[in-house]
């Protein structure tokens, strides 16, 4: 979760993690870019704190099957891309995936 919510922060949906980490984790502060950066950081350290897996290796994922499980993301969500706080096609999700692996 932190890994896309990284990958998909831009300034045009900043305003949505903003809101989040004010409402989640009482984040102050007027700038939408830092408040959401941080939420990302608080929910990282959150899931870390629980000694939760964060990255795609730490489950068993191997790394060759990567392109696989985008394209399979890809065709499980209509075939052409994911809708979410931002479109997502297939070289995103790809690049998505390695950056959590």
């Amino acid at each position: 979760m932190p890994n896309y919510l990284e990958y998909a922060l831009a300034p045009e949906n900043a305003h949505v993690l903003a809101q989040y980490g004010r409402h989640v984790w009482g984040l102050v502060g007027d700038d939408n870019m830092p408040v959401a950066q941080a939420a990302i950081d608080k929910t990282q350290e959150f899931f870390a704190s629980f000694g939760l897996a964060t990255r795609l290796r730490d489950v068993g994922v191997p790394e060759d099957s990567l392109e696989d499980m985008a394209r399979a993301t890809i065709a499980d969500n209509g075939g052409t891309c994911v809708k979410g706080l931002r479109d997502m096609y297939y070289d995103d999700v790809l690049a998505l995936y390695k950056k959590a692996w």
